[in-house]
């Protein structure tokens, strides 16, 4: 342990990439994380299943987090699809591990718990911004994992009608061979499936009357149109919901701070990827001992933005309902919001440093990404 690091960091955040990001700098130097959460809420947080590729398990190994104390007991290699067309299509992927969204924060949590270098206290939203000011006065380095609602962003930019998604656990698991991820596009839309062998989550992804009424009504519309086939096999009266999140892209105005994970740039559901690049900014961040660093973790994050809207749209023009209101409004959104990456290079984690990787690796990774799905 470098305990002597000539900057402290003040993390905000209490979610993944907030707490990753602790557990890594605190094994260079002391850590202040302020989280907006109490720890007793993230331990009552309700239950989903959450798609990673399978790299992200080998950073949750080195932060002391076993795959089996987050629900993974397999890798998945297929993925049922209809994308292209309104028939499902089995597809072969990279190897995916469906993990439980409240485990994993419960498992870093209990890890940061135990690091005595790092400082934990629980902080209003309201109260953030006078904190990293004084902390800010001190030379201290700030970071803002505080997710989706960015606390110290200067503004949020959104499709005009952001997509929201509604979630549901189904308790009762399902047999090993229906794990496979399944996703069937919409006219308003999608609806996916993502389970493992202690219970699976449905997500009811789009707008409008795709996402309205109650529990039995969203199931028997599902069941009657084009993707009754993601829920034909699941017990009818094990279904509860777990919540609703927006669920399509969105990203902070820069502040004067370094913005990681959904507070920096909240990749659309699509991708499976929200967990796996909150993590890789945290490593980042993590590794970060000057302004030129921090430039740097700015570049890749913008980089990685940019290359994900492109893979996006791409994506959403060989949809099968790409012609609907819905479909073509958040294309166009799309389409007027990219910007061209800059030439700058962007950068990678070594050895606890960052170093310099070449542009065309990044953007070569967000496509494949999003090939993946569709």
């Amino acid at each position: 342990m470098v305990s002597d690091a000539r900057e402290q960091f003040v993390i905000i955040g209490s979610g993944p990439a907030a707490l990753a990001c602790a557990l890594l700098r605190a094994q260079r130097g002391p850590v202040r994380l302020l989280m907006p959460r109490s720890p007793q809420l993230i331990a009552n947080t309700n239950g989903r299943v959450e798609v990673v590729p399978s790299e992200t398990l080998a950073l949750l190994v080195e932060l002391g987090i076993p795959p089996s104390t987050i629900g993974v007991e397999q890798l998945h290699r297929h993925r049922l699809v209809a994308w292209r067309s309104r028939e499902p299509v089995l597809s072969s992927t990279p190897a995916a591990a469906h993990l439980l969204r409240p485990a994993l924060e419960r498992a870093i949590l209990k890890r940061v718990l135990q690091v005595p270098y790092i400082a934990v206290r629980s902080i209003e939203r309201s109260s953030i911004v006078a904190a990293v000011e004084h902390y800010a006065q001190k030379g201290m380095r700030v970071i803002d994992a505080s997710g989706r609602k960015s606390a110290l962003g200067q503004g949020i930019v959104h499709p005009p009608s952001p997509w929201v998604a509604r979630l549901f656990k189904v308790e009762t698991p399902v047999p090993e061979c229906d794990e496979v991820f399944r996703l069937a596009t919409l006219p308003d839309g999608y609806v996916y499936r993502a389970g493992n062998r202690q219970c699976t989550t449905v997500g009811i992804v789009g707008r409008n009357a795709l996402l309205r009424g109650a529990i039995d009504t969203l199931r028997t519309r599902l069941a009657g149109g084009p993707a009754a086939w993601v829920v034909e096999d699941l017990p009818h009266c094990r279904w509860t919901a777990s919540g609703s999140c927006v669920a399509s892209v969105q990203w902070s105005v820069p502040c004067g701070f370094v913005q990681i994970g959904d507070a920096a740039f909240a990749h659309d559901a699509l991708a499976s990827q929200g967990i796996a690049n909150g993590l890789s900014d945290a490593c980042h961040a993590a590794a970060i001992y000057s302004e030129t660093d921090a430039t740097r973790v700015r570049a890749r994050i913008w980089h990685a933005h940019s290359a994900h809207l492109h893979s996006l749209a791409s994506a959403i023009k060989d949809c099968c309902w790409r012609e609907e209101p819905a479909w073509s409004s958040y294309l166009s959104f799309l389409c007027s919001a990219q910007i061209s990456p800059a030439q700058t290079a962007t950068v990678a984690v070594r050895n606890g440093r960052l170093h310099d990787l070449d542009r065309a690796t990044v953007l070569l990774s967000a496509a494949n990404t999003l090939e993946d799905v569709h």
